[in-house]
């Protein structure tokens, strides 16, 4: 059961967040990659980076984040056929990412990214998290219409489109159990254990709704990518999950090894 002040927490929270969603006013909710026309209002739907990319890491060699938890290490976009879209404007390329979070009391959100977005991915070695962060939404976040400056009409603030990426990050993760849906499967990291790419892959999919991709250093499991696409704005649509396109999984079909963190 929540705790009060756990409940607390999120409605204040909620109540913040509405300040710094999406102003548009949609009269349908259009679905990203789902026969979107040259015409389409591109702050009611995403295009052309209509899907999402949700990725988490395993960092077997890392005692900085629990021993049960995975953790964010991206939110890609991608066209509909699953190429990555990045680097869409550089204008925006924000540097301080905790700033601006800040500015618009963002508090909680600052929080769970300190706790859930950490510094352990290959890519990011050697960074600080507000530049893991930044990394992110220069590369990613920039190509989201739904975020587009237009889109939160004349009122609009510099930096106010960051908080929404940073949300939907954190709530896919939250969404995204994981450790938990693997370990419903019987699978738990173990030093002794193998499994094959299709029994943890099978796993997720029972839970996720679709398949994923999952990623190896050589045999040790690493991270996994769940895909999805949005009806409406990042800001505040509804996320559907879809097969994984584009690519392929970095495992071995099997001798794949689950290690514990230190």
């Amino acid at each position: 059961m929540l705790s009060a002040t756990t409940i607390l927490q999120a409605l204040a929270f909620a109540t913040a967040f509405t300040t710094v969603s999406a102003k548009t006013t949609c009269t349908n909710n259009l679905v990203s990659c789902h026969n979107i026309s040259a015409s389409a209002n591109l702050c009611c739907v995403n295009a052309p980076a209509g899907t999402l990319i949700h990725t988490q890491t395993w960092d077997y060699n890392s005692s900085s984040s629990p021993s049960e938890t995975w953790t964010i290490s991206g939110l890609l976009t991608a066209d509909c056929n699953g190429n990555i879209v990045k680097n869409c404007d550089p204008s925006r390329a924000y540097s301080n990412i905790s700033n601006i979070l800040g500015e618009f009391k963002q508090t909680l959100l600052r929080t769970q990214l300190s706790t859930d977005w950490l510094n352990q991915s290959s890519s990011t070695l050697g960074l600080t998290e507000n530049e893991v962060w930044a990394q992110a939404w220069d590369t990613y976040g920039t190509c989201l219409s739904t975020l587009s400056p237009t889109c939160f009409g004349a009122g609009y603030v510099q930096g106010q489109e960051v908080p929404p990426y940073f949300r939907r990050a954190v709530n896919l993760y939250r969404n995204d159990v994981t450790y938990l849906w693997l370990r419903d499967a019987g699978i738990v990291p173990s030093k002794a254990a193998t499994y094959t790419a299709n029994v943890i892959m099978g796993a997720l999919k029972a839970q996720h709704g679709h398949p994923v991709y999952i990623y190896c250093d050589g045999n040790k499991l690493s991270g996994v990518a769940y895909y999805y696409n949005v009806a409406g704005s990042i800001a505040n649509g509804q996320i559907s999950s879809i097969s994984a396109l584009g690519g392929a999984s970095t495992c071995p079909s099997n001798g794949i090894v689950y290690l514990p963190k230190p």
